[in-house]
Parts: C-alpha cells; structure tokens; sequence
C-alpha cells in the first residue's frame, strides 16, 4: 500500500514476479482500506504477471472505479468474484458468485462440492433480483449520504478523512483508542482497525441512517 492506502500497482507485479507466484487476489475496493483499483491497473497486474488474478468486487456497488468483469472476455487469467452480502444486504444465506472466461470456470469447477447451495438460497436471489430496484435505492442513499459525510468529516479539525469506495469510512485521528471510547460512552460503535499495517490511529464506520451519521459529526466535533 501507498501511504494513502492506495494500492501500490508497481509493488504488486514486482512481488507476484519475484515469488514466482501462481495466483493473486485482489480485493477491490478493499477491506479494511476503502481504496479501488483502477481497471487499467487492474488490466495491468493481470498482463503482467503469470497468475491467475482473482478480483473480489465484494463492495463494487459502492465503487467509483469500473467492474473488471470487462476484462473477462479479453484476459484469460482473471476471474471475477461477488457476493450477495454487502449491496444485497444478504450476508445470513452465504451465497455469491464468480465469472471467468469458460476454459478457466471449467477448471475452477471440478472440485467443487455438487450442491453448493440450497434451494432457499436460490428462491431468495430471485426474489432479491426480480425487485433490484430496491437494491439501486440503497446503494444511491448511501452514496449520496456518503459524499455528505465525507464533506462534514474535511471540516472537522484533527480528523484526516480518506476517500471511499466503500459503504464505510475510514478517519485517522490523533489517538484512535480514546476517539473510540469517546464515542462509544455516546453509543456510537466504530471500529478501531489500528492494527492493520498502515492504519495507525484509523478508525472505520459504516454509512448510517441521516440521525445517526449527525450524531457522528456531532460528537467528533466536540472531542
């Protein structure tokens, strides 16, 4: 990572050169960094680099980057995996998806185990899918109050705030374990994620409801 926690595309493909490695995962947009890779980096790692490149879009909903599902037709090496449990908001029925060109899905389907998934999961993603509508409303409140946050969050003195990809944000802040019980004597749960390499005195929360991000901005403002 870059000290923004972008990620470091160079780094990447001089590492999976000198290990000689077989298989790259990317997790874009990240977990716990917020941060997206570009397609064009994306594209980049995959022709760089002798290895399967798996891109885990578990937060792509929320991105401003695009899916590198456009690249499965033209790359042979990179596979595409989604899940239901973040947009979807179907995180109990532990289901979710890859997509890869047809010679390398065939591969990756032999050990799979013959009954991946259940009936009530399957009736649920339809379900879920005929009303997608209610997914789109989602992901728009929370990217609208998401650029609001953010905005109130610059303001806000000794607050560094990071750009998200994400349905989360990410501050870095003084001293992040009395910011965390701060908020947490008000019933305002965060979470410290300062020990992620990198994340010194960062701390991670989600997108909520108008009141509860209010309150947020409130009491950062009072700390």
């Amino acid at each position: 990572m870059q000290p923004g926690l972008d990620f470091d595309t160079e780094a990447i493909i001089r590492t999976a050169r000198d290990e000689a490695v077989h298989f790259i995962v990317l997790s874009t947009p990240n977990n716990p960094t917020s941060k997206s890779l570009a397609l064009d980096d994306i594209r980049l790692i995959a022709e760089s680099c002798d290895a399967i490149v798996l891109v885990d879009e578990a937060y792509i909903e929320f991105s401003r980057q695009r899916s590198a599902l456009e690249l499965i037709d033209e790359l042979p090496n990179v596979v595409v995996l989604r899940t239901m449990s973040k947009a979807l908001a179907l995180a109990g029925i532990r289901i979710g998806f890859a997509i890869a060109n047809p010679a390398l899905m065939a591969e990756l389907a032999k050990p799979k185990i013959p009954f991946a998934s259940g009936r009530l999961q399957e009736i649920t993603i339809e379900r879920v899918l005929s009303n997608y509508s209610l997914v789109t409303d989602a992901v728009s409140y929370i990217l609208h109050e998401r650029a609001r946050l953010y905005s109130e969050l610059l303001s806000i003195e000794g607050v560094e705030t990071l750009e998200s990809d994400t349905n989360f944000l990410i501050i870095r802040v003084p001293d992040a374990g009395t910011v965390f019980q701060a908020l947490q004597k008000e019933g305002i749960l965060v979470r410290n994620v300062s020990g992620y390499p990198m994340m010194k005195n960062c701390l991670r929360f989600n997108v909520g409801l108008v009141d509860e991000n209010r309150a947020l901005i409130e009491k950062l403002r009072s700390i």
